[in-house]
């Protein structure tokens, strides 16, 4: 009796384990395949921060990368304008990144 609950937890914990492998390669490898899209979508990235943060933004280029389990995204040329006078040039008025990267 005993024996035969222990073999049906054993069988159920080695099918949990496979299950869960399967859905973390899944995981990675859709990471690794569609991450690199994500430069396609300059504009919705600009549009998303002004709509959460108000602060109007200018992004040259945008990469996507997966390390290990880790998705990266890259963000290169981004400029944040800041509230200020209107007669003031665009170079004084904003803060410009050259390069940014972020884990997520």
């Amino acid at each position: 009796m005993l024996s035969s609950i222990l073999k049906k937890v054993r069988q159920q914990l080695v099918l949990m384990l496979a299950v869960a492998l399967v859905l973390v390669a899944a995981y990675v490898s859709a990471g690794r395949q569609f991450m690199p899209a994500v430069s396609g979508y300059v504009s919705f990235f600009e549009e998303q921060v002004f709509e959460r943060s108000g602060i109007p933004i200018s992004v040259e280029s945008l990469v996507g990368d997966f390390q290990g389990f880790n998705p990266i995204l890259h963000v290169s040329g981004m400029t944040l304008l800041v509230a200020g006078d209107d007669s003031a040039p665009v170079e004084e008025s904003a803060l410009f990144l050259q390069r940014a990267c972020s884990t997520l």
